[in-house]
């Protein structure tokens, strides 16, 4: 009987560690799609990101900021003399 007991044990023992050798691989494959999700999801934020980059670049230039005031402020250029600037005194102390 001790013979046959030995070979359950050792049958078990076997067993035991075939299932946490599975358990384990399967965790690593499991945390291999995490990140190959992850970075991925990484991938798209940075074009997203160098996309919003550009389109604020474009928003601050002048000439989009002249077009959306004329468009949808309805705001126009003053004629050149509209303008005037107030003298120097020439007083000296």
């Amino acid at each position: 009987m001790t013979g046959v007991s030995g070979i359950l044990v050792a049958l078990a023992a076997a067993a035991g560690l075939a299932f946490f050798y599975l358990s384990q691989s399967t965790h690593v494959a499991a945390i291999g799609y995490q990140i190959t999700g992850l970075q991925a999801q990484l991938s798209e934020l940075r074009a997203e990101q160098q996309q919003l980059t550009l389109q604020i670049g474009q928003a601050r230039s002048p000439a989009v900021i002249t077009r959306h005031a004329q468009t949808y402020m309805h705001l126009t250029e003053l004629p050149p003399d509209a303008v005037t600037f107030a003298q120097r005194s020439i007083k000296q102390p």
